[in-house]
């Protein structure tokens, strides 16, 4: 797909790392050539190569993709109220997201363009505030030194170490991103699913104050778009199939950080004490937080939830998501 991978010469950072990685997986032949040399640059991207992260121009149909130069792309964001600026990484995932999801998840069968949306909203825009300097408040956590930005930085050569480490480096560095951005991209492909079926699970309750689930999954996106304001619980199956599960719906705001704990009075038991405690023989464990009861059998999480629903608690309201 492309020759050579040409990017600037000297330190790396997570923008031309992440890009690199993405451009590897739909050209994993490609040569890199690291240099700031604009004829050299030319030469490459005449031949079949890719540029990114350096040469001052910002062209698709030139295979170019830097963002340093005056007039670079932007993109509004209305959540955080401000024009956050493309990184190489931004560009290079506006054009070639697609192609970079359909080689890793060959099976995806999902909406593609609204995967490649919530990657760049919950990933890719966050590389472009830390390589821009682009930061609102809420993600001042870019600026930690345990980022993600920050820890591939550390990649970099020493100052003093021998010259030709730094392409040796940034291939280290590059394959520790690729594997970050494969699973980031798999992740937010399995909460799609799961909103789905989490959403069709809440739909298809029959008790306003429960729903269950085929399997342990998020739920909360599917919760609050459905303004099931009323749900309480949520039951689903252990992952092994040995045990089931109770889960209190989280609400920040709510006692206990839900929207009704589970009784006090079972906090922190296991086994016969939890089973002493709720006349439910193979109840396992309620969590000392309150949001989360097991029993071995769906009759024993379902007697547990009733007896939970039953309790009028005056320390546990019913509360809304935010």
């Amino acid at each position: 797909m492309f020759s050579a991978l040409v990017t600037h010469s000297g330190a790396c950072h997570a923008d031309d790392l992440f890009t690199a990685a993405l451009l590897w997986v739909l050209a994993p032949e490609a040569a890199l050539v690291r240099t700031r040399d604009d004829a050299v640059i030319a030469q490459h991207a005449n031949d079949g190569g890719i540029v990114f992260d350096v040469g001052m121009i910002y062209d698709h149909a030139q295979r170019r993709y830097d963002h340093h130069q005056p007039g670079r792309a932007l993109r509004a964001d209305p959540v955080e109220g401000m024009d956050i600026p493309y990184s190489a990484f931004g560009l290079i995932w506006r054009h070639y997201g697609h192609a970079y999801i359909r080689a890793i998840l060959p099976g995806f069968a999902g909406d593609i363009d609204a995967l490649a949306q919530q990657v760049d909203r919950r990933f890719v825009q966050r590389i472009d505030m830390g390589d821009n300097g682009t930061i609102p408040p809420s993600e001042g956590g870019l600026n930690h030194p345990l980022s993600i930005t920050r820890l591939l930085e550390t990649f970099a050569p020493d100052f003093d170490a021998p010259s030709g480490e730094e392409d040796a480096q940034f291939r280290l560095a590059a394959s520790v991103a690729g594997a970050i951005l494969a699973n980031k991209v798999r992740t937010i492909a399995a909460d799609q699913r799961a909103f789905t079926l989490a959403r069709a699970a809440v739909r298809a309750r029959t008790h306003p104050q429960w729903a269950e689930l085929p399997t342990g999954m998020p739920y909360l996106g599917a919760v609050k778009i459905e303004k099931a304001t009323d749900l309480l619980y949520v039951l689903m199956p252990g992952r092994d199939g040995t045990e089931w599960q109770i889960s209190a719906v989280r609400d920040p705001q709510g006692p206990m950080g839900c929207r009704r704990p589970f009784p006090a009075a079972w906090a922190g038991l296991r086994g016969a004490d939890l089973a002493a405690a709720t006349g439910v023989e193979d109840a396992v464990f309620c969590h000392m937080g309150r949001f989360l009861a097991v029993a071995r059998s769906r009759a024993g999480a379902l007697a547990l939830l009733t007896l939970a629903l039953a309790e009028a608690s005056p320390d546990a309201p019913t509360h809304t998501l935010a």
